[in-house]
């Protein structure tokens, strides 16, 4: 599962299929992407706390891509509210951001 966050215009998109075409015409050159996996959520987790990511109103750092692969769709979803409650300590409007599910097709779990 991919999950874009946008800061200047706080929202959340959670995608499904790694072949929506939403997913592809996201990929900008310097793209941020965060990998999470069983062997990374540590890491992944704690960079988030530590704040070695930023977001500003400015191309760099408006926006960034997590790339989950855990167990299943419901440990994938569980770590993006955690991420956004991370998040949110630091940026008030990403706190309140929607989490919402792309329409692209869900996979079976």
């Amino acid at each position: 599962m991919k999950a874009y966050i946008n800061y200047p215009n706080p929202h959340i998109t959670l995608h499904w299929n790694d072949a929506c075409p939403h997913v592809q015409m996201h990929h900008k050159e310097g793209q941020r992407v965060v990998q999470i996996t069983a062997a990374s959520i540590e890491a992944a987790l704690s960079g988030f706390i530590a704040r070695e990511f930023s977001f500003a109103p400015k191309a760099e750092e408006n926006d960034m891509w997590l790339d989950i692969s855990l167990a299943s769709a419901r440990h994938d979803e569980a770590v993006v509210f955690v991420v956004q409650s991370i998040l949110g300590n630091r940026y008030a409007p990403l706190a309140a951001a929607s989490i919402e599910s792309h329409t692209c097709p869900i996979p079976s779990t």
